[in-house]
């Protein structure tokens, strides 16, 4: 038993969870990077009829200081957020998710994570 959790530290939850947390961090940060790259902001508005790697190139040739602050962000929410995830519930909490897992498994998102991974929990 570990001294964070006792015995239950040791649960097959918390041993898929070990065995997914590279996965989903690696996942989360794709995410926020194409969050930072590609989503509209103030200073460039979203334009349906142009391809995505367009307004990217502008925005990275354009507005990088802008790109740069927030990836200085991403690195401090990697580092504080992100490494610290204990639990699949932290990780759709993070992904802004939590609600929508909640609502279609009513038993936890321990439960939606093994069901999704076709894993009799």
């Amino acid at each position: 038993p570990s001294a964070e959790g006792g015995a239950s530290a040791r649960s097959p939850t918390n041993d898929k969870f070990a065995t997914a947390k590279p996965a989903l961090i690696f996942f989360l940060l794709i995410d926020r990077l194409h969050d930072i790259l590609k989503a509209p902001r103030s200073f460039q508005p979203h334009d349906a009829s142009v391809a995505w790697h367009l307004p990217m190139r502008e925005r990275l040739r354009h507005h990088y200081q802008a790109v740069l602050a927030e990836l200085t962000e991403l690195l401090a929410e990697y580092e504080e957020e992100l490494l610290a995830l204990a639990s699949f519930q932290e990780v759709f909490d993070v992904l802004g998710v939590l609600q929508d897992v909640l609502a279609a498994e009513p038993r936890g998102a321990d439960a939606f994570a093994a069901a999704a991974c076709g894993v009799a929990n």
